[in-house]
Protein backbone atom coordinates (compact mmCIF):
# COMPACT_ATOMS: atom_id res chain seq x y z
CA UNK A 1 0.00 0.00 0.00
CA UNK A 2 1.36 3.42 -1.00
CA UNK A 3 2.14 5.61 2.02
CA UNK A 4 0.36 8.98 2.23
CA UNK A 5 1.80 11.63 -0.06
CA UNK A 6 2.00 15.41 0.17
CA UNK A 7 0.89 17.41 -2.87
CA UNK A 8 0.86 21.16 -3.52
CA UNK A 9 -0.69 23.39 -6.15
CA UNK A 10 0.82 26.88 -5.99
CA UNK A 11 -0.70 29.65 -8.12
CA UNK A 12 0.58 33.21 -8.38
CA UNK A 13 -0.56 35.97 -10.72
CA UNK A 14 1.56 39.10 -10.46
CA UNK A 15 0.60 40.76 -13.74
CA UNK A 16 -2.75 40.23 -15.46
CA UNK A 17 -3.64 40.12 -19.14
CA UNK A 18 -6.50 42.53 -18.36
CA UNK A 19 -4.04 44.87 -16.66
CA UNK A 20 -6.07 48.03 -17.12
CA UNK A 21 -8.79 46.74 -14.79
CA UNK A 22 -6.84 44.12 -12.81
CA UNK A 23 -3.70 45.81 -11.40
CA UNK A 24 -0.45 44.09 -10.53
CA UNK A 25 -0.12 42.02 -7.36
CA UNK A 26 3.26 42.90 -5.87
CA UNK A 27 5.67 40.01 -5.18
CA UNK A 28 3.13 37.27 -6.03
CA UNK A 29 5.71 35.21 -7.91
CA UNK A 30 8.29 35.69 -5.14
CA UNK A 31 5.73 34.39 -2.63
CA UNK A 32 5.13 31.29 -4.75
CA UNK A 33 8.85 30.61 -5.11
CA UNK A 34 9.40 30.96 -1.36
CA UNK A 35 6.52 28.59 -0.59
CA UNK A 36 7.85 25.99 -3.02
CA UNK A 37 11.28 26.13 -1.38
CA UNK A 38 9.78 25.75 2.09
CA UNK A 39 7.64 22.77 1.08
CA UNK A 40 10.54 20.92 -0.54
CA UNK A 41 12.61 21.43 2.60
CA UNK A 42 9.63 20.13 4.56
CA UNK A 43 9.70 16.86 2.63
CA UNK A 44 7.34 17.43 -0.29
CA UNK A 45 8.64 15.66 -3.39
CA UNK A 46 9.47 18.14 -6.13
CA UNK A 47 7.34 16.23 -8.64
CA UNK A 48 4.36 16.66 -6.29
CA UNK A 49 4.70 20.47 -6.14
CA UNK A 50 3.04 22.18 -9.11
CA UNK A 51 3.64 25.87 -9.85
CA UNK A 52 1.40 27.94 -12.09
CA UNK A 53 2.62 31.53 -12.31
CA UNK A 54 2.15 34.40 -14.72
CA UNK A 55 0.86 33.42 -18.15
CA UNK A 56 0.80 29.74 -17.13
CA UNK A 57 -1.93 30.45 -14.55
CA UNK A 58 -4.83 30.47 -17.01
CA UNK A 59 -8.35 29.33 -16.18
CA UNK A 60 -8.01 26.21 -18.35
CA UNK A 61 -4.61 25.29 -16.91
CA UNK A 62 -5.79 25.65 -13.31
CA UNK A 63 -8.95 23.62 -13.91
CA UNK A 64 -6.98 20.88 -15.72
CA UNK A 65 -4.43 20.59 -12.92
CA UNK A 66 -7.16 20.45 -10.26
CA UNK A 67 -9.01 17.77 -12.22
CA UNK A 68 -5.81 15.77 -12.67
CA UNK A 69 -5.04 15.89 -8.97
CA UNK A 70 -8.51 14.77 -7.96
CA UNK A 71 -8.94 12.03 -10.56
CA UNK A 72 -5.48 10.47 -10.77
CA UNK A 73 -3.21 11.52 -7.90
CA UNK A 74 -4.94 12.24 -4.60
CA UNK A 75 -5.60 9.25 -2.35
CA UNK A 76 -7.15 8.85 1.08
CA UNK A 77 -4.92 10.30 3.82
CA UNK A 78 -2.87 12.32 1.31
CA UNK A 79 -2.36 16.03 1.98
CA UNK A 80 -3.02 18.76 -0.58
CA UNK A 81 -1.79 22.30 0.00
CA UNK A 82 -3.43 24.90 -2.26
CA UNK A 83 -1.79 28.34 -2.25
CA UNK A 84 -3.14 31.24 -4.31
CA UNK A 85 -1.69 34.75 -4.57
CA UNK A 86 -3.64 37.10 -6.80
CA UNK A 87 -6.93 38.95 -6.96
CA UNK A 88 -10.14 37.58 -5.47
CA UNK A 89 -13.47 39.21 -6.36
CA UNK A 90 -17.18 38.55 -6.02
CA UNK A 91 -20.25 38.64 -8.23
CA UNK A 92 -23.50 38.62 -6.25
CA UNK A 93 -21.71 37.02 -3.27
CA UNK A 94 -20.18 34.28 -5.42
CA UNK A 95 -16.40 34.29 -4.92
CA UNK A 96 -13.99 34.09 -7.85
CA UNK A 97 -10.21 33.80 -8.08
CA UNK A 98 -8.78 35.86 -10.94
CA UNK A 99 -6.57 33.83 -13.32
CA UNK A 100 -4.01 35.41 -15.64
CA UNK A 101 -6.57 35.54 -18.47
CA UNK A 102 -9.55 36.57 -16.32
CA UNK A 103 -11.50 39.52 -17.70
CA UNK A 104 -12.73 41.88 -15.02
CA UNK A 105 -16.02 42.44 -16.85
CA UNK A 106 -16.67 38.67 -17.08
CA UNK A 107 -15.64 37.16 -13.76
CA UNK A 108 -18.22 34.38 -13.99
CA UNK A 109 -17.01 33.22 -17.37
CA UNK A 110 -13.27 33.71 -16.96
CA UNK A 111 -12.55 33.36 -13.23
CA UNK A 112 -12.33 30.32 -10.96
CA UNK A 113 -15.51 29.84 -8.93
CA UNK A 114 -14.14 29.24 -5.43
CA UNK A 115 -17.17 27.25 -4.23
CA UNK A 116 -16.92 25.02 -7.31
CA UNK A 117 -13.20 24.57 -6.67
CA UNK A 118 -13.91 23.43 -3.12
CA UNK A 119 -16.55 20.99 -4.40
CA UNK A 120 -14.05 19.60 -6.91
CA UNK A 121 -11.42 19.01 -4.23
CA UNK A 122 -14.04 17.32 -2.06
CA UNK A 123 -14.45 14.64 -4.74
CA UNK A 124 -11.31 13.10 -3.25
CA UNK A 125 -12.61 11.66 0.06
CA UNK A 126 -10.18 11.35 2.92
CA UNK A 127 -7.67 13.83 1.51
CA UNK A 128 -6.49 16.44 4.00
CA UNK A 129 -6.76 19.79 2.25
CA UNK A 130 -5.22 23.11 3.26
CA UNK A 131 -6.10 26.26 1.33
CA UNK A 132 -4.14 29.49 1.72
CA UNK A 133 -5.66 32.47 -0.08
CA UNK A 134 -3.83 35.78 -0.41
CA UNK A 135 -6.42 37.41 -2.63
CA UNK A 136 -7.16 40.83 -1.14
CA UNK A 137 -4.13 42.77 -2.40
CA UNK A 138 -6.28 44.87 -4.73
CA UNK A 139 -5.25 48.50 -5.13
CA UNK A 140 -8.33 49.36 -7.17
CA UNK A 141 -11.34 51.25 -5.83
CA UNK A 142 -14.94 49.98 -5.87
CA UNK A 143 -13.86 46.38 -6.50
CA UNK A 144 -16.45 43.82 -5.31
CA UNK A 145 -14.85 42.22 -2.24
CA UNK A 146 -15.07 38.49 -1.69
CA UNK A 147 -17.82 37.22 0.61
CA UNK A 148 -16.83 35.52 3.86
CA UNK A 149 -20.34 34.05 4.43
CA UNK A 150 -20.23 32.44 0.98
CA UNK A 151 -16.85 30.87 1.71
CA UNK A 152 -18.01 29.66 5.12
CA UNK A 153 -21.07 28.07 3.51
CA UNK A 154 -18.91 26.25 0.95
CA UNK A 155 -16.75 24.88 3.77
CA UNK A 156 -19.41 24.10 6.37
CA UNK A 157 -19.82 20.39 5.51
CA UNK A 158 -16.27 19.81 4.27
CA UNK A 159 -14.22 17.19 6.10
CA UNK A 160 -10.47 17.42 6.65
CA UNK A 161 -10.33 21.06 5.52
CA UNK A 162 -8.43 24.11 6.72
CA UNK A 163 -8.76 27.45 4.96
CA UNK A 164 -6.66 30.52 5.74
CA UNK A 165 -6.93 33.95 4.15
CA UNK A 166 -4.45 36.80 4.40
CA UNK A 167 -7.07 39.18 5.74
CA UNK A 168 -10.75 39.66 6.22
CA UNK A 169 -12.29 40.32 2.83
CA UNK A 170 -13.09 43.99 3.43
CA UNK A 171 -9.42 44.65 4.25
CA UNK A 172 -6.25 44.87 2.18
CA UNK A 173 -3.47 42.30 2.33
CA UNK A 174 -0.30 44.38 2.38
CA UNK A 175 3.04 43.72 0.71
CA UNK A 176 6.41 44.91 1.99
CA UNK A 177 9.04 46.44 -0.23
CA UNK A 178 11.65 45.57 2.38
CA UNK A 179 10.66 41.92 2.59
CA UNK A 180 9.96 41.69 -1.17
CA UNK A 181 6.93 39.57 -0.24
CA UNK A 182 3.38 39.85 0.87
CA UNK A 183 3.50 40.29 4.64
CA UNK A 184 1.07 37.45 5.41
CA UNK A 185 2.74 35.16 2.87
CA UNK A 186 6.16 35.93 4.34
CA UNK A 187 5.14 34.92 7.85
CA UNK A 188 3.27 31.87 6.57
CA UNK A 189 6.42 30.64 4.85
CA UNK A 190 8.46 31.45 7.96
CA UNK A 191 6.16 29.28 10.07
CA UNK A 192 6.35 26.37 7.61
CA UNK A 193 10.14 26.74 7.49
CA UNK A 194 10.51 26.20 11.23
CA UNK A 195 11.53 29.81 11.91
CA UNK A 196 9.13 29.98 14.87
CA UNK A 197 9.86 26.86 16.96
CA UNK A 198 7.97 28.31 19.92
CA UNK A 199 4.63 27.67 18.16
CA UNK A 200 5.25 23.96 17.58
CA UNK A 201 3.63 21.22 19.66
CA UNK A 202 6.20 18.74 20.99
CA UNK A 203 8.82 20.68 19.01
CA UNK A 204 7.51 19.27 15.72
CA UNK A 205 3.75 19.63 15.09
CA UNK A 206 2.24 22.80 13.64
CA UNK A 207 -1.50 23.10 14.26
CA UNK A 208 -3.99 25.47 12.67
CA UNK A 209 -4.62 27.28 15.94
CA UNK A 210 -0.96 27.95 16.63
CA UNK A 211 -0.37 29.02 13.04
CA UNK A 212 -3.33 31.41 13.09
CA UNK A 213 -2.21 32.91 16.41
CA UNK A 214 1.30 33.39 15.03
CA UNK A 215 0.05 35.13 11.88
CA UNK A 216 -2.38 37.28 13.86
CA UNK A 217 0.39 38.44 16.20
CA UNK A 218 3.15 38.95 13.64
CA UNK A 219 1.32 40.81 10.88
CA UNK A 220 0.43 43.99 12.84
CA UNK A 221 4.02 44.26 14.08
CA UNK A 222 5.42 43.95 10.57
CA UNK A 223 2.91 46.39 9.13
CA UNK A 224 3.76 48.91 11.82
CA UNK A 225 7.48 48.43 11.28
CA UNK A 226 7.62 48.41 7.46
CA UNK A 227 4.69 50.51 6.25
CA UNK A 228 4.79 53.20 8.95
CA UNK A 229 1.09 53.91 8.41
CA UNK A 230 -2.07 52.95 10.25
CA UNK A 231 -3.36 49.80 8.57
CA UNK A 232 -5.49 46.93 9.83
CA UNK A 233 -5.02 43.44 8.43
CA UNK A 234 -6.69 40.58 10.29
CA UNK A 235 -5.96 37.03 9.04
CA UNK A 236 -8.98 34.73 8.75
CA UNK A 237 -9.28 30.98 9.36
CA UNK A 238 -11.97 28.31 9.18
CA UNK A 239 -11.48 24.56 9.48
CA UNK A 240 -13.29 21.29 10.01
CA UNK A 241 -11.24 20.43 13.10
CA UNK A 242 -10.95 23.91 14.55
CA UNK A 243 -7.66 24.85 16.13
CA UNK A 244 -6.42 21.24 16.33
CA UNK A 245 -6.20 20.69 12.57
CA UNK A 246 -2.68 19.38 11.87
CA UNK A 247 -0.93 21.61 9.34
CA UNK A 248 2.46 19.90 9.19
CA UNK A 249 4.99 17.77 10.96
CA UNK A 250 8.08 19.97 10.91
CA UNK A 251 10.43 17.34 12.30
CA UNK A 252 12.51 17.20 9.05
CA UNK A 253 13.18 20.94 9.34
CA UNK A 254 13.71 20.86 13.11
CA UNK A 255 16.19 17.98 12.84
CA UNK A 256 18.07 19.74 10.06
CA UNK A 257 18.33 22.92 12.11
CA UNK A 258 19.39 20.98 15.19
CA UNK A 259 22.09 19.11 13.29
CA UNK A 260 23.60 22.27 11.90
CA UNK A 261 26.81 23.48 13.50
CA UNK A 262 26.05 26.54 15.60
CA UNK A 263 27.62 29.65 14.12
CA UNK A 264 29.59 31.98 16.34
CA UNK A 265 28.37 34.95 14.36
CA UNK A 266 25.20 35.76 12.54
CA UNK A 267 26.19 37.78 9.46
CA UNK A 268 24.04 40.55 8.09
CA UNK A 269 22.23 39.36 4.97
CA UNK A 270 20.68 42.67 3.89
CA UNK A 271 21.38 46.38 4.26
CA UNK A 272 18.68 48.99 3.73
CA UNK A 273 19.12 52.76 3.76
CA UNK A 274 15.90 54.57 4.60
CA UNK A 275 14.52 58.05 5.12
CA UNK A 276 11.05 59.47 5.74
CA UNK A 277 10.04 63.03 5.04
CA UNK A 278 6.70 64.59 5.94
CA UNK A 279 5.25 67.44 3.90
CA UNK A 280 1.91 69.18 3.90
CA UNK A 281 -0.63 67.81 1.46
CA UNK A 282 -1.11 71.30 0.05
CA UNK A 283 2.55 71.39 -1.02
CA UNK A 284 2.14 68.40 -3.35
CA UNK A 285 2.50 69.22 -7.04
CA UNK A 286 -0.89 67.85 -7.95
CA UNK A 287 -2.85 69.62 -5.23
CA UNK A 288 -5.17 72.27 -6.64
CA UNK A 289 -6.24 74.89 -4.13
CA UNK A 290 -9.96 75.56 -4.34
CA UNK A 291 -10.53 72.27 -6.17
CA UNK A 292 -9.13 69.60 -3.88
CA UNK A 293 -10.16 68.93 -0.30
CA UNK A 294 -7.88 67.13 2.11
CA UNK A 295 -9.51 63.85 3.24
CA UNK A 296 -10.78 63.66 6.80
CA UNK A 297 -10.70 59.85 6.94
CA UNK A 298 -7.82 57.63 5.84
CA UNK A 299 -9.50 54.90 3.80
CA UNK A 300 -8.74 53.30 0.44
CA UNK A 301 -10.34 56.16 -1.46
CA UNK A 302 -8.16 58.65 0.42
CA UNK A 303 -5.08 56.55 -0.35
CA UNK A 304 -5.88 56.52 -4.08
CA UNK A 305 -6.48 60.29 -3.99
CA UNK A 306 -3.13 60.82 -2.29
CA UNK A 307 -1.35 58.70 -4.91
CA UNK A 308 -2.83 60.82 -7.71
CA UNK A 309 -1.99 64.17 -6.11
CA UNK A 310 1.60 63.08 -5.38
CA UNK A 311 2.15 61.36 -8.75
CA UNK A 312 4.15 64.24 -10.26
CA UNK A 313 6.34 64.49 -7.15
CA UNK A 314 7.21 60.79 -7.46
CA UNK A 315 7.95 61.16 -11.17
CA UNK A 316 10.21 64.16 -10.56
CA UNK A 317 12.13 62.36 -7.83
CA UNK A 318 12.70 59.31 -10.04
CA UNK A 319 13.80 61.52 -12.94
CA UNK A 320 16.32 63.43 -10.81
CA UNK A 321 17.65 60.25 -9.20
CA UNK A 322 17.98 58.55 -12.60
CA UNK A 323 19.90 61.57 -13.90
CA UNK A 324 22.25 61.47 -10.91
CA UNK A 325 22.82 57.71 -11.24
CA UNK A 326 23.75 58.14 -14.90
CA UNK A 327 26.13 60.98 -14.05
CA UNK A 328 27.90 59.24 -11.16
CA UNK A 329 27.82 55.50 -11.86
CA UNK A 330 29.34 53.74 -14.85
CA UNK A 331 26.14 52.01 -15.97
CA UNK A 332 24.82 51.47 -19.48
CA UNK A 333 21.25 52.31 -20.45
CA UNK A 334 20.21 48.66 -20.17
CA UNK A 335 21.64 48.40 -16.67
CA UNK A 336 19.30 51.06 -15.27
CA UNK A 337 15.66 49.99 -15.16
CA UNK A 338 13.06 52.57 -14.13
CA UNK A 339 9.64 51.52 -12.83
CA UNK A 340 7.30 54.54 -13.10
CA UNK A 341 5.02 55.43 -10.18
CA UNK A 342 2.02 53.16 -9.72
CA UNK A 343 -0.11 52.94 -6.62
CA UNK A 344 2.09 55.48 -4.84
CA UNK A 345 5.30 53.52 -5.48
CA UNK A 346 8.14 53.83 -8.01
CA UNK A 347 11.67 52.46 -8.22
CA UNK A 348 14.97 52.30 -10.10
CA UNK A 349 16.91 49.04 -10.33
CA UNK A 350 20.66 48.89 -11.02
CA UNK A 351 23.20 46.04 -10.95
CA UNK A 352 24.30 47.08 -7.44
CA UNK A 353 21.17 48.33 -5.66
CA UNK A 354 17.52 49.29 -5.96
CA UNK A 355 16.16 52.74 -5.15
CA UNK A 356 12.49 53.11 -4.24
CA UNK A 357 10.26 56.02 -3.34
CA UNK A 358 6.72 55.75 -2.05
CA UNK A 359 4.09 58.08 -0.64
CA UNK A 360 1.35 57.58 1.94
CA UNK A 361 -1.05 59.78 3.85
CA UNK A 362 -0.76 59.70 7.62
CA UNK A 363 -1.14 61.74 10.79
CA UNK A 364 -3.59 64.16 12.32
CA UNK A 365 -3.66 66.61 10.64
CA UNK A 366 -3.09 64.47 7.56
CA UNK A 367 0.32 64.84 5.92
CA UNK A 368 2.04 63.21 2.97
CA UNK A 369 4.89 60.89 3.99
CA UNK A 370 7.57 60.21 1.37
CA UNK A 371 9.70 57.13 2.07
CA UNK A 372 12.97 56.66 0.21
CA UNK A 373 14.97 53.44 0.41
CA UNK A 374 18.04 51.88 -1.12
CA UNK A 375 17.83 48.09 -0.81
CA UNK A 376 19.10 44.94 -2.55
CA UNK A 377 22.62 46.21 -1.91
CA UNK A 378 24.86 43.57 -3.48
CA UNK A 379 28.09 44.64 -1.74
CA UNK A 380 28.33 46.75 1.45
CA UNK A 381 31.44 48.46 0.07
CA UNK A 382 29.26 50.47 -2.30
CA UNK A 383 28.06 52.52 0.68
CA UNK A 384 31.41 54.32 0.59
CA UNK A 385 31.79 54.42 -3.20
CA UNK A 386 32.41 57.98 -4.44
CA UNK A 387 29.72 57.78 -7.12
CA UNK A 388 27.15 56.29 -4.76
CA UNK A 389 27.98 58.92 -2.15
CA UNK A 390 27.56 61.70 -4.70
CA UNK A 391 24.02 60.48 -5.41
CA UNK A 392 22.77 59.77 -1.92
CA UNK A 393 25.02 61.50 0.62
CA UNK A 394 23.03 63.04 3.51
CA UNK A 395 19.81 61.65 2.02
CA UNK A 396 19.14 58.90 4.53
CA UNK A 397 18.34 59.05 8.22
CA UNK A 398 18.67 55.35 9.03
CA UNK A 399 20.45 52.17 8.10
CA UNK A 400 18.89 48.79 8.77
CA UNK A 401 20.44 45.34 8.89
CA UNK A 402 18.62 42.03 8.73
CA UNK A 403 20.38 38.81 9.67
CA UNK A 404 20.53 35.14 8.77
CA UNK A 405 19.15 34.13 12.18
CA UNK A 406 16.42 35.63 14.33
CA UNK A 407 17.53 38.00 17.07
CA UNK A 408 16.57 36.88 20.57
CA UNK A 409 15.23 40.18 21.82
CA UNK A 410 14.41 38.99 25.35
CA UNK A 411 17.99 37.74 25.81
CA UNK A 412 19.30 41.08 24.61
CA UNK A 413 17.07 42.92 27.09
CA UNK A 414 18.23 40.69 29.95
CA UNK A 415 21.90 41.27 29.14
CA UNK A 416 21.42 45.03 28.85
CA UNK A 417 19.70 45.17 32.23
CA UNK A 418 22.39 42.97 33.79
CA UNK A 419 24.98 45.48 32.56
CA UNK A 420 22.76 48.37 33.74
CA UNK A 421 22.51 49.84 30.25
CA UNK A 422 19.53 52.16 29.58
CA UNK A 423 17.01 50.33 27.41
CA UNK A 424 13.36 50.77 26.44
CA UNK A 425 10.99 47.98 25.41
CA UNK A 426 7.22 47.29 25.25
CA UNK A 427 5.36 44.91 27.54
CA UNK A 428 5.55 42.01 25.07
CA UNK A 429 9.34 42.39 24.63
CA UNK A 430 8.90 42.19 20.86
CA UNK A 431 11.50 44.93 20.38
CA UNK A 432 13.87 47.17 22.29
CA UNK A 433 15.72 50.42 21.72
CA UNK A 434 18.91 52.14 22.89
CA UNK A 435 20.07 55.72 22.61
CA UNK A 436 23.48 56.35 21.08
CA UNK A 437 25.60 59.54 20.74
CA UNK A 438 24.59 62.42 18.45
CA UNK A 439 20.85 61.85 19.06
CA UNK A 440 20.87 58.46 17.40
CA UNK A 441 18.71 55.51 18.39
CA UNK A 442 19.11 51.79 17.79
CA UNK A 443 15.93 49.75 17.44
CA UNK A 444 16.01 45.96 17.53
CA UNK A 445 13.35 43.35 16.84
CA UNK A 446 13.65 39.68 15.96
CA UNK A 447 13.99 40.44 12.23
CA UNK A 448 16.43 43.33 12.06
CA UNK A 449 18.43 46.07 13.73
CA UNK A 450 18.29 49.72 12.68
CA UNK A 451 20.16 52.91 13.55
CA UNK A 452 18.17 56.12 13.07
CA UNK A 453 18.97 59.82 13.35
CA UNK A 454 16.55 62.77 13.27
CA UNK A 455 18.02 64.15 10.02
CA UNK A 456 19.97 62.96 6.99
CA UNK A 457 23.53 61.82 7.70
CA UNK A 458 26.60 61.56 5.44
CA UNK A 459 26.93 57.91 4.45
CA UNK A 460 30.43 57.52 5.87
CA UNK A 461 29.30 58.97 9.18
CA UNK A 462 26.19 56.76 9.19
CA UNK A 463 28.11 53.52 8.61
CA UNK A 464 30.84 54.48 11.08
CA UNK A 465 28.22 55.28 13.72
CA UNK A 466 26.57 51.91 13.13
CA UNK A 467 29.83 50.07 13.75
CA UNK A 468 30.41 52.07 16.93
CA UNK A 469 26.85 51.51 18.11
CA UNK A 470 27.07 47.76 17.57
CA UNK A 471 30.17 47.62 19.74
CA UNK A 472 28.34 49.55 22.48
CA UNK A 473 25.53 47.03 22.76
CA UNK A 474 25.62 44.16 25.25
CA UNK A 475 27.30 40.91 24.33
CA UNK A 476 26.91 37.45 25.77
CA UNK A 477 27.67 33.81 25.10
CA UNK A 478 24.69 33.45 22.76
CA UNK A 479 25.64 35.28 19.56
CA UNK A 480 22.07 35.18 18.29
CA UNK A 481 20.87 37.48 21.02
CA UNK A 482 22.63 40.32 19.22
CA UNK A 483 24.17 39.07 15.97
CA UNK A 484 27.02 41.28 14.75
CA UNK A 485 27.66 41.93 11.06
CA UNK A 486 30.32 39.87 9.37
CA UNK A 487 33.80 40.79 10.49
CA UNK A 488 35.14 43.94 8.85
CA UNK A 489 31.87 45.29 7.51
CA UNK A 490 31.86 48.34 9.76
CA UNK A 491 35.43 48.57 11.00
Amino acid sequence: MTPPQNHALLIGVETYCDNELLPDVAYAEADIAAMRKALVRLGYKEENVTLLVGEDATKIAIEEHVRGLVETRLQADDTLLFFFVGHGLAVKRANYLACWDTRYQDLRGTGIDLAALIREFRRSPGTHIQAYLDCTRGEFANAPSMSAPSLEKALETAEHWACFTASEFDQTSHASGRLKHGIWAHHLVQALSGAAPEILVDNRFLTAGHLQDYLTNKIPLTIRDTLKTRQIQTPWYAGSHGRDFLIADLSPVVKRKGAATPAKTNPAKEFVLRSEDRVTVRSLSGFKSGVHRIPKVLDRRAEDWGYDVAHADLENDLAETHKSIRANMNYTRKQIEVFPPKGGFGSIRTPDFQYTISVALDGDPIEAVFTREVSDIRHPDILLDEGFTAIFDATFKSIRLSFEERIKVEDLIDKAEAQQLPIDYPHDCSSCSFKVPDRGQIHVNEDHLSLTYPSGMPLEQLTTALGQALRMLPRGDDAKSLPPPAQGQFE
